[in-house]
């Protein structure tokens, strides 16, 4: 999966829709060691805002 700015992509596809709504259903069932796993593994990364360095 791939992040972008609003401003690059007008909108989702359906399927592009649908593919995000099921990562996120995944994501949100992941407990805190199993993102620190992943985290770990280079699986995901942790995006931090420009307020947090």
């Amino acid at each position: 999966m791939f992040a972008f700015a609003k401003s690059d992509k007008a909108n989702l596809s359906a399927a592009e829709l649908k593919v995000y709504r099921k990562a996120a259903s995944i994501m949100t069932e992941l407990g805190d060691d199993e993102i620190e796993t992943e985290v770990n593994a280079g699986r995901l990364v942790e995006v931090k805002d420009d307020e947090q360095g």
